[in-house]
C-alpha cells in the first residue's frame, strides 16, 4: 500500500513537474518571438541614433551647437515617424506575425496581445535613443549610461519585484516592465538633455589641447 501511494505521489509530482517546465517553454518561446519582431521596430531608430550621434559630434565640434540641436529634432522627427510607420503593419497583422514563427494557438493569442500592448510604446526608445546619442555624440557619455542603467535595471528589478510580490502576477502588468522603464529613462534623459551644457565638451578641442600639452612637454 505505502509503495502504492509513494507512485500516486511520484506521478503527481511528475505531472506537476512537467506542466511548469511547458508553461516555462512557452514563456521563453512568447518572449524570443517578442523579441525578434521588436527588434524590427528599434533597428531603425538604433541606427538613427548613431547618425545622430555622429552628426553631431561634428557640429558641435564645429562651434554649430544651435544647428545641432536642430538636427536633433529632425532626428527625432523622423525616427518617430518610422517607429509609427512600422508599427501599423505590426498592430493589424500581429497574429499573423506571429504565426509565422509558430502557429500554436495559445502562442498566437499571446504573441499577438504582447505585440499589441507593446508596440505603442516603442515610440518612448525614439526618445532615449536620440537623445543618447545626442549627448554622446557632444562628449557626454557618462550620463546616458547611469541614466539608462538606472531605468532599465535598477527601476526595471524594482518594478518587477513590486508588482510581482504584492500587486499583480499576470503576463500584461509583468511586460509593462519594459516600457516603464523606457518611459522613466526617456524622461531623464530628456531633462538632463534640457539643462545640459552641451558646449562645454567639445572632444575635438579636447584631443588638440592634449596634443599641444604632450608636445610642449616633449
Amino acid at each position: 500500500m505505502i509503495a502504492g501511494i509513494a507512485s500516486v505521489i511520484t506521478a503527481v509530482v511528475g505531472i506537476r513537474v512537467e506542466r511548469a517546465n511547458k508553461q516555462a517553454e512557452k514563456h521563453a518561446e512568447l518572449r524570443r518571438k517578442e523579441s525578434l519582431l521588436s527588434l524590427e521596430m528599434m533597428d531603425a531608430t538604433l541606427q538613427l541614433s548613431i547618425v545622430t550621434s555622429n552628426a553631431l559630434t561634428g557640429g558641435h565640434n564645429n562651434g554649430n551647437v544651435e544647428r545641432a540641436k536642430k538636427g536633433v529634432r529632425s532626428a527625432l522627427l523622423i525616427s518617430m515617424a518610422t517607429t509609427v510607420i512600422l508599427m501599423v503593419p505590426v498592430l493589424l497583422f500581429a497574429p499573423d506575425l506571429t504565426a509565422f514563427f509558430n502557429a500554436k494557438p495559445e502562442v498566437i493569442r499571446y504573441g499577438t496581445l504582447l505585440l499589441r500592448w507593446l508596440s505603442p510604446f516603442y515610440i518612448l526608445c525614439c526618445v532615449n535613443q536620440v537623445y543618447s546619442g545626442v549627448l554622446r555624440g557632444a562628449g557626454n557619455s557618462r550620463a546616458p549610461m547611469i541614466i539608462m542603467l538606472s531605468s532599465f535595471v535598477v527601476f526595471r528589478q524594482i518594478y518587477l519585484f513590486i508588482m510581482a510580490n504584492f500587486i499583480s502576477n499576470t503576463i500584461i502588468p509583468i511586460a509593462l516592465g519594459y516600457p516603464a522603464g523606457w518611459l522613466v529613462c526617456s524622461t531623464l534623459t530628456l531633462l538632463y538633455y534640457r539643462h545640459a551644457h552641451l558646449s562645454k565638451s567639445r572632444l575635438v578641442e579636447d584631443a588638440e589641447k592634449k596634443a599641444e600639452a604632450s608636445g610642449k612637454s616633449r
